[in-house]
């Protein structure tokens, strides 16, 4: 086989996934494809039915994609039976995907696969036997049972053993989280690949302006509210309702506060059903991605925001609150897991604690009162993001990993 210092081309980085739902862990392996295409071939193995937007996104950083079937069903499930159905589609998606890489062809490859460890430990073994294999960790899991950590430790240990699972962490508290089970020197092997921002695309934005009374009116919100904005799915883990039990009250004191939230899907019934039982009539507004157009479209958006609110329970360093920080958007996020890499309290934004509606409340009024201090965390915040979550210098780092691999000729 060549190395990658004779011939670049003659290697291919896979990236693989089965699931359609994306967003930020998207948007950070796009930011590792930009720079590795100036390298290595890249193809996208991805489910059937991936939305028309991710694809649009592939498209632009010209890459080949092909799909497989059936996707992972991250539905919830509240009844034994749907737990069952929900495994068992788990277990069929992963095996379709393996399997197609191995029809692919895996030879001078090598595959970043998005399967966490603790849940598909047979499919990445299965790929370690063939092929070496990057994962990457955005943010820590949620507390366990000592015996399911022993049962997590262990399949970690087995698939570094093979000698071909590598590891990335989006940012340095998924890093510490892991090195909890591993040894000193395979936690000295793991490389942060900082989730980051696109500093060109930002320049873009904000050198085109933004039409916030245009904006305003087509969505019709009163021109003179201040608006608290949230991108990222409409899911549990972003902290939903907690924002939704504290509308109703921060209005109360300041009714020309409007409340966004940008997402990628439209709200199940059942979910819209909930938020309508909140009475928070057009305080709150859900708004479809696809809806304002394209990925710039949507970070020229961000714009319009006063304030950017992420009131998560379980995150790594989210992309979208560092884009609202980098485009000069004052933010408040929650003290959990990597956010505080971003925001260090009342100097780059504002932290709470998660599902504290008291807590959230007081800190979209103290932004809401003090147009001081969020010019100040707006300043501080976008001069963070800039200098510490730049996204190339993350893909350099994987750049140098991948290569590595390729320059041994250990494919």
């Amino acid at each position: 086989m060549n190395t990658i210092d004779s011939d670049p081309k003659t290697t291919s980085i896979i990236y693989a996934w089965n699931y359609i739902e994306w967003g930020g862990a998207q948007i950070y392996t796009l930011a590792l494809i930009r720079e590795v295409k100036k390298f290595s071939n890249v193809l996208v193995v991805l489910p059937a039915g991936s939305s028309v937007e991710l694809l649009q996104f592939l498209d632009e950083v010209e890459v080949d994609y092909e799909f497989f079937t059936p996707k992972i069903d991250l539905d919830p499930a509240t009844t034994l039976r749907r737990k069952i159905q929900r495994h068992w589609r788990k277990l069929r998606s992963e095996t379709a995907l393996v399997n197609r890489l191995f029809k692919i062809g895996l030879q001078d490859s090598a595959v970043h696969a998005d399967f966490l460890p603790q849940q598909s430990f047979i499919p990445l073994l299965r790929l370690c036997r063939r092929v070496h294999v990057f994962f990457t960790m955005h943010n820590a899991l949620e507390p366990m049972p000592p015996w399911r950590e022993w049962i997590w430790a262990a399949k970690l240990k087995l698939l570094l053993r093979t000698g071909r699972f590598h590891i990335f962490c989006a940012n340095e508290n998924a890093k510490s989280y892991l090195e909890r089970f591993i040894s000193d020197q395979a936690g000295n092997e793991i490389r942060v690949t900082r989730a980051g921002i696109d500093p060109d695309s930002i320049d873009r934005i904000l050198k085109k302006g933004v039409d916030r009374i245009g904006l305003l009116d087509n969505i019709g919100i009163p021109r003179d509210s201040t608006i608290v904005l949230t991108v990222g799915q409409f899911i549990d883990r972003k902290g939903r309702w907690t924002l939704l039990d504290s509308i109703r009250e921060i209005v109360s004191e300041r009714p020309k506060t409007r409340f966004l939230w940008v997402m990628p899907f439209r709200p199940s019934p059942m979910d819209q059903q909930k938020i309508d039982s909140y009475g928070v009539g057009d305080y709150f507004k859900t708004i479809l991605s696809a809806d304002i157009g394209s990925r710039e479209d949507v970070l020229s958006f961000i714009r319009i925001a006063d304030i950017y609110l992420l009131p998560s329970f379980v995150e790594g360093v989210p992309i979208s609150l560092l884009e609202a920080m980098a485009l000069g958007v004052p933010s408040i996020s929650t003290n959990v897991n990597g956010i505080p890499e971003a925001i260090e309290d009342a100097k780059t934004g504002l932290l709470i604690q998660p599902g504290e509606i008291e807590d959230l409340k007081r800190a979209v009024l103290r932004m809401v009162d003090d147009a001081p201090l969020r010019n100040q965390l707006a300043h501080n915040g976008r001069s963070l993001v800039l200098s510490k979550f730049d996204e190339r210098k993350a893909a350099e780092i994987a750049v140098r990993e991948y290569r590595k691999i390729f320059a041994r000729g250990l494919v």
